[in-house]
């Protein structure tokens, strides 16, 4: 089920692939985007040496149970509350290598690079900076944060470490139904299902799109919805509604974590009923696991009649 929506999606940004590179002690040339020091790629030595030069309370998280999305190995992150600068940053490291940072209130000349030529104001109010789109600026709220290419498509710029949040702002986790997202409640309309989408999703994002659904309906509608926490990490739903009724959804995911979502899965709904080049399909064929883009699609049984069309 392809999807054409009208309006700005990140994916449609990357124009190239970042490889992102490792920086060892040793390596003296300047990275090209970073904040604090600190750039993608680098190693988690190097990442705390860094950080302990201006932090005098380094906080390091060595996470047993790995959840963020572009760890398959092992989970890291590194976390000052206050910078020497006055400012707080949080740095997630995936096998060893930084692949995210998020900071607050960070001076702008801590915030350097070399190419980060503006590229263009993002719909949620983001600036977001560098020929492979790693920085993105929040001005209103004083956030900066890099990401890899590999976190674009899971929307991990909106993602805001907890480790700097203070606990009533931490995202808790939401009672799933069965299995499903219990925000997912197919076959009803949006204006049912608008009070729950506006209480679970930081933020909430409406916006018309051209129709694909296979059923053809006369109107269709995305409701993106950040943040929600479902198969262990705060994630961007993507929520179809046709002619005001919920009839798919779109879970996004990461490429590391494939295995682990598979095994979530499975946790929930038992063993794949179906499985091919593409897709591993679940629960008498309403859960998909794409394997050509790391997604979880999941449609109202509306929709399964057409599903053999596209799996």
């Amino acid at each position: 089920m392809m999807r054409n929506v009208q309006s700005i999606i990140v994916s449609v940004l990357i124009a190239t692939t970042y490889m992102a590179t490792t920086q060892s002690a040793q390596n003296d040339n300047k990275p090209d985007v970073y904040i604090s020091g600190i750039k993608l790629g680098d190693s988690a030595s190097w990442a705390k040496t860094v950080l302990q030069k201006q932090c005098a309370d380094l906080i390091d998280k060595d996470m047993e149970h790995i959840s963020f999305p572009l760890a398959k190995k092992s989970e890291r992150h590194l976390v000052c509350q206050r910078l020497n600068n006055g400012g707080q940053i949080a740095v997630t490291l995936a096998d060893n290598a930084v692949v995210h940072v998020f900071s607050k209130n960070i001076p702008d000349s801590d915030i350097s690079s070399q190419s980060a030529q503006f590229q263009q104001q993002h719909s949620l109010g983001y600036k977001v900076y560098g020929d492979d789109y790693q920085l993105w600026k929040k001005e209103a709220d004083k956030l900066a944060i890099l990401v890899n290419s590999d976190a674009i498509h899971p929307n991990l710029f909106v993602w805001e470490s907890q480790y700097l949040g203070h606990q009533e702002t931490m995202p808790k986790p939401v009672p799933n139904d069965g299995g499903y997202p219990s925000i997912l409640k197919f076959g009803r309309t949006f204006t049912e299902l608008e009070a729950d989408f506006e209480k679970n999703c930081h933020p909430l994002q409406i916006m018309e799109s051209d129709v694909w659904l296979l059923n053809k309906p006369e109107k269709q509608t995305q409701v993106n919805c950040f943040n929600y926490q479902y198969l262990g990490f705060p994630r961007k739903i993507e929520a179809v509604f046709g002619d005001d009724i919920l009839q798919l959804a779109w879970i996004l995911t990461a490429k590391p974590e494939e295995s682990r979502v598979r095994q979530l899965l499975m946790a929930s709904f038992g063993n794949p009923v179906e499985e091919n080049e593409t897709w591993i399909s679940f629960d008498q064929g309403q859960v998909f696991l794409r394997k050509d883009k790391p997604e979880v699609l999941i449609i109202s049984k509306l929709l399964v009649p057409f599903k053999d069309k596209n799996f």
